[in-house]
């Protein structure tokens, strides 16, 4: 065997180690799909079942998968319509694979995923309390904040809800991608600081903002919008550099009036 075989195959196992790395001594399942590309990766992970024993699936995974490109891809027409061009969202059924917890993603895996345009993963897991009531949590993890690791708020975000009975999949369902859920802020966030990365600027915009109206009196997540009005303010101000530019027409650099023109226009 040469050296420079070798040598490749000691980075291509470098490589995998930090897109799978172990979480708490057991392997977290892989998800086909991420390496390469340039459209935006979002990974379905599984919403189990938490028991004393094991971990069952809440339901099937390609129902959740569906439902989320749905209730996403309904985002993605909405924030972009007008626009020249609409880059691809990808969503990876990512089966077996339930992270243990935040700790499962280190600073390296989440720069490895950024680099390969994976800019969402989701996963729940539903938790009974006892006395017929159940806690079903769903973690996100926004990928490309990594970009900004002094000004950016957690890339790790919880969602809790306590429910009286064992919630039905269409439930499960409707706590994943109903309009009034998590999820579409997540992504509208998610997605807006990778397209600032990509330096697609307006698109950058139009996702920030759109995050921005989502969140709204979200008191919780006022670290959240106060960032994503920044990297809005800072990508109508990229615009402006650009010959032409319709956004010289904005008469500050004020957040609400950037979102303002930006998804009025």
């Amino acid at each position: 065997m040469t050296a420079s075989v070798v040598r490749a195959g000691v980075l291509a196992s470098s490589v995998l180690a930090l897109l799978w790395p172990a979480a708490s001594g057991a392997q977290m399942a892989q998800c086909e799909g991420v390496a390469g590309g340039v459209a935006y990766k979002v990974l379905v992970d599984d919403v189990r079942h938490a028991t004393a024993t094991s971990s069952e699936s809440a339901l099937p995974i390609e129902l959740i998968r569906s439902s989320v490109e749905g209730a996403l891809d309904k985002v993605r027409q909405t924030v972009l319509r007008g626009t020249a061009s609409k880059p691809s969202v990808t969503y990876l059924t990512c089966k077996g694979r339930h992270p243990e917890g935040p700790s499962a993603f280190d600073d390296n895996l989440v720069r490895s995923m950024a680099a390969n345009h994976a800019i969402l993963e989701l996963w729940g897991t539903l938790f009974p309390l006892g006395g017929n009531q159940y806690q079903f949590e769903i973690h996100y993890v926004m990928f490309p904040l990594a970009s900004f690791p002094t000004a950016a708020p957690p890339r790790v975000a919880l969602t809790q809800r306590q429910m009286s009975g064992l919630p039905t999949p269409a439930q499960v369902q409707g706590l994943l991608t109903a309009t009034r859920a998590d999820l579409p802020i997540y992504f509208a966030v998610a997605a807006g600081v990778q397209a600032y990365a990509d330096r697609q600027f307006d698109q950058s915009v139009r996702y920030l903002c759109e995050a921005r109206t989502r969140i709204k009196d979200k008191q919780e997540l006022e670290q959240l919008r106060t960032f994503s009005d920044m990297l809005a303010s800072k990508a109508a101000a990229e615009l402006r550099k650009r010959p032409n530019s319709v956004y010289s027409l904005l008469p500050d650099s004020g957040e609400k009036s950037t979102c303002q023109f930006a998804t009025t226009r």
